[in-house]
């Protein structure tokens, strides 16, 4: 168990980054129309430069405070060596798959709208638009499939994490919380396994990843805010 102290940092550290990813997450210039056409995204974004790199310059302070906040509450998760304790190791690691991969996507994010909007030492005259729009279409290919990794990972991680609190903490909001999170997070790897195999099933099954994320940024919320107090009920008996 980490001292009083640590406990607040990560408390405070797990809320201030679930925030500012939530922001920017949200304000992620995106625009009208299909998250699948790839062509309007990427040059929807490079019109909204200044937005888009300020949302993934948030994102990225976010993610690491996140971290650094998850790292500290592993502390408190993981106390032993029983099976709820390798659970708790287990799904820490996963999330920490998934920040790297939330990073290296939010770096080719920023990436793709400078090679529109600056070109790549070949200038970004009319001439050069059709080759610019095509290398910023095709990173955000290989953006996707890391978006894929990310938020499998991410899910599974706190699917796993949600389970190994809930066998721990008491009854009551803690226990409704972890279970809540639980079955959020399964639902979420459904909704993904769909999008991979049914690419135009992408905005329909979008909810469902919206609500779950939802769902777990609270309960992470929730988390912090007792940790930054000195509670631990939501994490341990």
């Amino acid at each position: 168990m980490e001292s009083t102290q640590e406990s607040r940092l990560s408390g405070l550290s797990l809320v201030a980054g679930v925030v500012l990813v939530g922001i920017g997450t949200f304000f992620l210039p995106r625009g009208t129309g299909s998250r699948i056409d790839y062509v309007r995204l990427v040059t929807f974004r490079a019109e909204n430069a200044e937005l888009t790199h300020s949302m993934s310059l948030l994102t990225i302070l976010g993610v690491l405070l996140w971290v650094a906040g998850l790292v500290t509450l592993s502390r408190s998760v993981v106390a032993g060596h029983g099976t709820t304790d390798a659970m708790a190791r287990i799904s820490i690691a996963i999330l920490l798959v998934s920040a790297v991969m939330h990073l290296a996507v939010t770096g080719i994010q920023h990436m793709i709208v400078h090679f529109i909007n600056h070109g790549v030492g070949t200038g970004i005259g009319a001439d050069q638009t059709d080759g610019l729009t095509a290398m910023a279409v095709t990173l955000q290919g290989v953006r996707a499939g890391l978006f894929m990794i990310k938020e499998l990972c991410e899910t599974v991680g706190f699917l796993v994490l949600g389970l190994a609190i809930w066998r721990r903490v008491p009854a009551g909001l803690p226990r409704i919380a972890a279970a809540a999170v639980v079955v959020a997070s399964a639902a979420e790897v459904v909704a993904l396994v769909i999008i991979e195999h049914a690419h135009d099933l992408t905005d329909n099954v979008l909810p469902i990843l919206v609500v779950g994320g939802g769902i777990t940024s609270i309960w992470q919320v929730l988390i912090g805010v007792g940790l930054w107090r000195g509670s631990h009920k939501m994490i341990a008996a």
